[in-house]
């Protein structure tokens, strides 16, 4: 018997591989809020699934994700939609490119505060970076001619029906392997000659409904693997699936849950209630959507969701809370609570939305003050004498209701030319609290052009937008006469006056004119936001240059988390080759604030981004380096005594190597390695220099199909000015099913030590009591010094037809 020895070097290195890398402390991120994220498969120009698991979410207010691509200038900061004891968000496609992603999250409490995951970004840590896929050009070999992606058919129908006619020369067919679920089921497979078919229903251990996964193993002539392909897709039973009338179909799922959170010794009960309902006629599409929950209460914003839409090829319609997206400017992903509706039609698009984007929280009047005895506190104001006995009152001032109007008109297509413009008008109902602060009023309007040319090879995108706002809408608008009472005539203040009269008289019809607006003067481009850029794909190469500018002033109540006061210039090239497995970026920013004259002094912000990542598909890790240097100066000495405490003057240089790499040894794994390192050198005023390192390793193991285990281990360490955090977490657990699959067993455990203390245990049973009815019971213990021992747990009953 022959030994073959490479075969034998290779179980060598990889045995070393995980040795050394099990024995190594490594990376990961340690909360007081956020238990767990999970994203979905995450390709290029793809959407991604994003879920975070709250450990109290009676505390959170809001969640909010930042991230970015490693090509783009700006962050984009989105909120996430809380539902009970998870956070969740879908990135769009296009924010999605080769090779990395980064992101962090903001949470912020309803105390007050906030924290950042992981805890310290951006002072203390950095964001995660989380590794692109590439498409491969050997996609377009295999086809996956049956199901189609993400499609919802009956169990009888079900056949999945693969072709190889494009299959490379070297590709052996006799060797592609069809795994469902996890499960080879290749010895079932009819294989006529590049075709290959497979009736689930002939066989025992025939599937379940819900939700199935295909995977495809294409080998070359000598056994190598070649490719991988994969696909999604959901099975009903036939009851679900009949025919009604002609040819409609429906589905659904209905959940009820009981939880009860003990933290830092307080019990709060929840009861949450969800059911979603779809349907579909031919081309015609209808979705509702219901979660009403315990924690909905008149002092905050609404907790409760609730939605009905109808769509087609041409038409979305949608009644209830929605988030709609129009430009990064203007509005997208914000929740609106009404009315949302597109029509794309040919060359022809109509976009509309129309709600309330925030509802009224009431203010108390805590203290009343005679006119003599009123104190000068911001909180004191004028109140009702005669409702309340005194002229003055102390309040805890309320929050105004607001409403949100937007529309688009767009003529074009996405793959030629295309033209568009939007407008927003965002209102606070002035009578909607009695004790409120401030009622503002926004408007913008946007302009938006895409052109692509030679087959999507040059594509050049405009944006542009205009806002103005009013911070205090109590007065309403001002008369010519109180005007000129305002503004003295006969100086330079007096000719604001006529231009004052001149802008009242253009918006005052759809806007509140007074002298709360801004800005005053448009010639200064102040409330001005614009970008631009031009793309060129040729020669394996996509080139991108772009320009923003962003006024000091500019405001949309649309898209909050907008950075101002900044202007200036992106490059950026990702070279590709070998089949996209090989990928080169580079890229150079400079930007600048102090676009109005209006600081101290103007900070330059430059930064340089490169990275190099393969992606080899088989046998070979994924690895991906990038470095990104930053460097902020405004020029400010420290020599000038006056001024010295303004200065700015850092430079930060961050490291990071990801691998990743998905293997079999005994059994089928997936790991990932991941290292990152910054330092920042601070010389202005304050000297806060700062180091950072961090380290992970996570693999998961594929033992049998009904056994699934996980194990990660971190390493954490920073210091800025000279105080050090650092600790240490481990995370071990699996997941067993039994009984036909009708009961499923969950575990992990998670010990965390140094600055960062934490000990916490999940347990998870779901038992299916009849087809398609699950019982889950959850119970997470988690013990934190300052909180002591904490639970969560709690019971939900879930049932889909």
């Amino acid at each position: 018997m022959l030994f073959d020895n490479r075969k034998f070097m290779k179980r060598i290195i990889l045995t070393l591989i995980l040795f050394l890398c099990s024995s190594t402390l490594i990376f990961a991120q340690a909360s007081n809020t956020v238990s767990s994220i999970t994203f979905g498969e995450i390709t290029d120009g793809n959407p991604v699934d994003v879920k975070v698991s709250l450990i109290n979410s009676l505390s959170v207010s809001r969640v909010q994700i930042v991230y970015k691509s490693f090509q783009e200038t700006e962050v984009r900061v989105r909120e996430m939609e809380i539902l009970g004891d998870i956070a969740v968000y879908q990135i769009a496609g296009e924010d999605v490119s080769a090779p990395i992603l980064t992101y962090y999250l903001i949470i912020e409490m309803k105390d007050g505060n906030s924290e950042t995951y992981p805890l310290g970004v951006p002072e203390a840590a950095q964001p995660i970076d989380l590794t692109v896929s590439s498409k491969s050009e050997k996609d377009e070999e295999v086809l996956i001619l049956s199901p189609s992606s993400n499609e919802t058919l009956s169990l009888s129908e079900l056949f999945i029906s693969i072709s190889m006619v494009k299959a490379s020369d070297n590709v052996d067919i006799s060797k592609t392997k069809i795994i469902l679920n996890g499960e080879d089921v290749t010895s079932n497979v009819l294989f006529a000659g590049e075709l290959l078919l497979y009736y689930p229903q002939n066989f025992e251990g025939s599937l379940e409904s819900g939700k199935q996964s295909l995977e495809i193993e294409v080998y070359d002539k000598d056994g190598t693997l070649y490719h991988t392909m994969k696909r999604d897709f959901v099975t009903v039973d036939g009851a679900v699936a009949m025919d009604l009338g002609r040819g409609l179909r429906y589905s659904g799922n209905a959940a009820g849950e009981v939880r009860n959170e003990l933290f830092n010794g307080k019990n709060t009960l929840y009861n949450n209630l969800a059911l979603t309902l779809n349907a579909r006629v031919g081309d015609w599409r209808f979705k509702g959507y219901g979660y009403i929950t315990s924690e909905e209460n008149v002092d905050v914003q609404p907790q409760n969701r609730y939605s009905v839409s109808v769509s087609s090829d041409w038409l979305n319609l949608r009644g209830g809370d929605s988030y709609p997206r129009y430009n990064n400017l203007l509005l997208n992903g914000k929740r609106v609570r009404g009315v949302d509706g597109k029509i794309d039609y040919g060359v022809f698009q109509l976009q509309g939305s129309y709600g309330q984007v925030r509802r009224e929280v009431k203010g108390n009047l805590l203290e009343t003050y005679a006119e003599d005895d009123a104190p000068l506190l911001t909180n004191v104001v004028r109140i009702d004498s005669i409702k309340y006995g005194s002229p003055f009152g102390k309040v805890d001032f309320g929050i105004y209701s607001r409403d949100l109007l937007s529309g688009r008109i767009g003529l074009g297509s996405k793959n030629g030319f295309e033209f568009g413009v939007s407008f927003l008008h965002a209102k606070d109902d002035v009578n909607s609290v009695e004790f409120g602060a401030k009622p503002e009023e926004n408007l913008v309007t946007s302009a938006d052009l895409r052109w692509a040319i030679d087959d999507q090879n040059i594509i050049i995108k405009g944006i542009t937008a205009v806002s103005i706002i009013n911070s205090d809408i109590t007065s309403g608008t001002y008369s010519d006469e109180q005007i000129d009472s305002i503004f003295a005539s006969g100086n330079d203040i007096g000719s604001d006056a006529e231009n004052f009269k001149n802008i009242k008289n253009m918006i005052s019809p759809f806007f509140t004119v007074n002298q709360f607006i801004e800005p005053l003067n448009f010639t200064e481009l102040s409330s001005l936001a614009a970008e631009g850029s031009i793309e060129l794909n040729y020669f394996n190469n996509n080139l991108k240059g772009s320009y923003i500018y962003r006024g000091s002033q500019f405001k949309s109540f649309g898209q909050e988390y907008t950075r101002t006061d900044i202007a200036g210039l992106n490059i950026t090239d990702r070279f590709r080759t070998l089949d996209n497995q090989l990928f080169f970026s580079v890229g150079y920013e400079n930007l600048n604030d102090n676009l109005q004259g209006t600081k101290m002094a103007t900070t330059t912000y430059q930064t340089l981004r490169a990275s190099a990542s393969l992606f080899m598909r088989a046998d070979i890790p994924n690895i991906t380096l990038s470095y990104i240097r930053n460097q902020n100066r405004n020029g400010i000495e420290l020599t000038d005594t006056l001024n010295r405490i303004s200065s700015v003057d850092d430079i930060t240089n961050r490291f990071s190597l990801n691998f990743g790499y998905d293997f079999k040894f005994s059994v089928r794994h997936n790991s990932s390695l991941s290292f990152s390192t910054s330092n920042r050198e601070d010389d202005s005023y304050y000297n806060n220099d700062s180091k950072y390192f961090s380290t992970s390793f996570t693999l998961n193991s594929y033992w049998t199909k009904t056994l699934v285990s996980n194990f990660s281990v971190i390493y954490y360490n920073s210091e800025i000015t000279t105080v050090q955090y650092k600790y240490v977490t481990i995370m071990a657990g699996g997941r067993y099913r039994l009984m036909n699959d009708d009961l499923e067993l969950s575990f992990n455990y998670s010990p965390s030590f140094g600055d960062f203390n934490r000990h916490a245990v999940d347990l998870v049973a779901s038992y299916q009591v009849i087809q398609n009815l699950w019982l889950r019971a959850q119970m997470r213990y988690y013990n934190m010094p300052d909180t002591g021992t904490n639970t969560i747990s709690g019971m939900t009953l879930r049932y889909s037809f």
